[in-house]
């Protein structure tokens, strides 16, 4: 019985030895399998965050690209709108000019002597006037462009960050 037992409990062992070596290479091969489905995950999760990066910055470029054409647009108008405030500056120059020259007894001269006078000093009150209020009215309208300019820049700045 002895020689028996020992056969039996080699035959235990051996079995117990395999089912060991069994367990330990699933062990191994799920152990292995997790790393490669982990690292699988992680190289699609990189992926991902580098294609929403690239996204990104595409977005930020082209918005950046269309607040500059906007800027530009917007410098050329004001240089525009400068040009025009020159000429309409020289243009009141040369009216306020004619009118200093100008007789300005002329459209009374078909009134009697009388009222000549009176007509001639509410001519000139109101040339006078005339000038004065084309003044302002070219101080208010550079003012406005340069408010229309400061909106403009401010609503293509708005616009670009609104695409983003």
């Amino acid at each position: 019985m002895n020689k028996l037992g020992w056969q039996v409990a080699l035959a235990v062992l051996g079995v117990a030895m395999l089912m060991t070596a069994c367990h330990v290479q699933k062990q191994r091969g799920y152990a292995k399998g997790y790393a490669a489905a982990q690292a699988k995950f992680e190289a699609m999760a990189l992926s991902a965050e580098n294609a929403r990066v690239q996204a990104v910055r595409q977005t930020e470029q082209k918005t950046a690209a269309s607040y500059a054409a906007k800027l530009q647009t917007i410098e050329q108008e004001k240089q525009d709108a400068q040009i025009a405030v020159h000429h309409l500056r020289d243009e009141l120059s040369r009216v306020q000019r004619r009118v200093a020259t100008t007789n300005q007894g002329a459209s009374a001269a078909n009134l009697p002597q009388a009222a000549r006078a009176s007509a001639d000093a509410h001519a000139a009150q109101g040339w006078q006037l005339f000038g004065k209020c084309s003044e302002r009215y070219a101080g208010l309208a550079e003012i406005a462009d340069k408010q229309r300019d400061d909106l403009a820049a401010w609503q293509a700045y708005g616009a670009a960050v609104d695409e983003m």
